[in-house]
């Protein structure tokens, strides 16, 4: 698998399920995903959402810009996600990713 090899993986574009009836689906899938690496040992992950304002548009406005800070990060804690993984994820690897 690619978290054998060391490599970052990124899950992106969170929140562009958003003003889709199954966009938290998405969300507790991706979270599920990330949990499963995590109990694999596999914890160089990341997660983003670089919606642009043109793709905004399209979701009606829905989604707002901090959306992967604040209904991202309920999700990931409502289903099984930690805040030490949390913080894991969201700050150590990126300072160690962008320092490399």
């Amino acid at each position: 698998t690619l978290g054998s090899l060391g490599v970052y993986l990124e899950y992106d574009r969170l929140g562009n399920h958003a003003g889709r009836k199954d966009h938290e689906v998405y969300d507790e899938k991706v979270t599920a995903l990330i949990l499963h690496m995590f109990e694999k040992g596999y914890d160089k992950v990341h997660v983003s959402m670089d919606l642009t304002s043109m793709d905004n548009r399209s979701y009606y406005g829905t989604v707002p810009v901090n959306y992967t800070i604040t209904v991202f990060h309920d999700v990931f804690l409502q289903n099984g996600g930690e805040e030490p993984m949390w913080q894991h994820m969201m700050v150590e690897n990126p300072r160690n990713h962008f320092n490399a």
